[in-house]
């Protein structure tokens, strides 16, 4: 076989409808209906669900130790451009391509976020699919020249509720180049 180009584009907006509750008027979205990016079926320079807004958890381990970490929120739009290249490699080419990819995206928060072009993240790379009985497995390496994005920060409290306790600002992107790389498994096509 000869080599193929794929695309895929996908966007979306969520529209809450208003919900009047004792006479007052709420617009929320449940988390598990908000939009994610980020992961080897989006954009592969982010790890699952890691591009768009988030609040930071500080957990406590014990009594000296804590621990803090991203929790995405998801965001109410997304846009998501992904293009591939799949070649056959000479030797084996019934059973191994290779692929360069680029994919371009950005969840946002309507009311917090400003759309701007600037603000859509761009991660190329390259990657392997090795064909299997199950389907194609496959074996991508991203780059995300970004740092990562501020948000609020919480406080876990020992019955499980979070009090906000200050915000983490953006970071810059790091220094090394091992850290800006991205490696994503999965099986099946990426679209």
């Amino acid at each position: 076989r000869s080599a193929v180009f794929a695309w895929r584009v996908r966007g979306g907006t969520i529209l809450p409808q208003r919900i009047t509750l004792s006479g007052q008027q709420a617009r929320f979205v449940p988390p598990d209906q908000r939009f994610y990016g980020g992961g080897p079926n989006s954009v592969r320079g982010y790890d699952r669900n890691e591009l768009g807004p988030r609040v930071y958890v500080i957990r406590p381990i014990d009594s000296v130790r804590t621990d803090t970490f991203p929790a995405p929120t998801g965001g109410n739009s997304l846009l998501v451009l992904n293009a591939e290249l799949r070649l056959p490699l000479p030797l084996v080419s019934q059973r191994v391509r290779l692929a360069a990819f680029v994919d371009v995206g950005r969840v946002w928060q309507r009311e917090a976020d400003v759309f701007t072009l600037d603000s859509l993240r761009i991660t190329p790379g390259v990657g392997l699919r090795f064909a299997t009985p199950l389907g194609p497995v496959r074996m991508d390496i991203a780059y995300n020249g970004y740092g990562t994005e501020g948000g609020v920060l919480y406080r876990e409290e020992p019955n499980g509720d979070l009090t906000e306790v200050g915000s983490v600002p953006a970071t810059p992107p790091p220094p090394e180049l091992r850290r800006r790389i991205v490696f994503q498994f999965a099986v099946g096509q990426a679209f």
